[in-house]
């Protein structure tokens, strides 16, 4: 289908994503993953400093929450 010469997927540590450089980044995506790791914040900076400016990152996720809601 050709879709290599536009994207690529990389594998990489969400927390240390040096394999990346700044701002070099057009898109991230995080699909049931985020529910998982406990501190975001890392993750967050890590994504904000790869993206380009104006740059998309989609989640799609399950809420984290404390207590079930009834």
């Amino acid at each position: 289908m050709g879709i290599d010469k536009l994207c690529r997927l990389v594998r990489a540590d969400c927390n240390d994503m040096r394999i990346l450089r700044e701002a070099s980044q057009d898109a991230a995506y995080a699909i049931y993953s985020l529910k998982y790791i406990p501190r975001l914040d890392s993750v967050m900076a890590e994504v904000a400093r790869i993206l380009k400016p104006g740059g998309l990152f989609v989640v799609y996720d399950l809420l984290k929450v404390s207590l079930w809601l009834a």
